[in-house]
């Protein structure tokens, strides 16, 4: 079975709460949150509760990326015979990729608008920060456990880091062998 990938919007930019989030979103916030906002939206009665929620875009990601030249050097990565074909190479490249992901610094007021978002619907708490990629979830392949969630994160700086953290978990070796032996484009 051929996996198909929703495409990425990279145009949108907005911070969606769960409960506006239609799974038509796929293509701008991922899967999983546009389940959760289907989820969200049909109240569940007392089969299920969603928790309170928004999405962060593809847009921000690739922004990310880009303002650190980090999107060329995934591209070299990936296109690099050494990492296709040395386990070891693989595994301390991704390493490398996700720790410069890390230490990155996000745009201020991207940070801003998140932290606002935050401390706006979830004053004084703790929230999980979680991934929403166009690659989990799907038919074929559900990619269950392969990103990182941070749980009870406080503050902006927190916040910050967990967002970058989740990131970065994209480039975990196991979640890219995972979608390379599911015949995903890791771009």
């Amino acid at each position: 079975m051929k996996v198909v990938i929703p495409p990425s919007d990279l145009a949108y930019r907005e911070l969606p709460d769960l409960t506006a989030i239609r799974r038509t979103d796929v293509v701008r916030v991922g899967t999983k949150a546009s389940n959760l906002g289907e989820l969200a939206t049909d109240g569940g009665g007392d089969a299920y509760t969603v928790p309170g929620g928004f999405a962060v875009p593809f847009a921000f990601y690739a922004d990310h990326l880009a303002r650190h030249g980090l999107d060329k050097r995934i591209k070299a990565m990936l296109s690099d015979g050494k990492f296709r074909k040395d386990r070891a190479h693989r595994e301390a490249t991704l390493e490398k990729l996700r720790h410069a992901m890390q230490e990155a610094e996000l745009d201020p007021a991207f940070v801003k608008r998140i932290d606002g978002k935050v401390t706006g619907r979830f004053p004084g708490q703790g929230v999980f920060v979680r991934s929403s990629t166009n690659a989990e979830d799907l038919p074929g392949f559900n990619g269950a456990g392969l990103y990182d969630t941070v749980p009870n994160v406080k503050g902006a700086e927190a916040l910050g880091a967990a967002v970058k953290q989740v990131w970065a978990s994209l480039w975990n070796f196991r979640a890219h062998e995972e979608r390379t032996r599911a015949g995903i484009d890791h771009q």
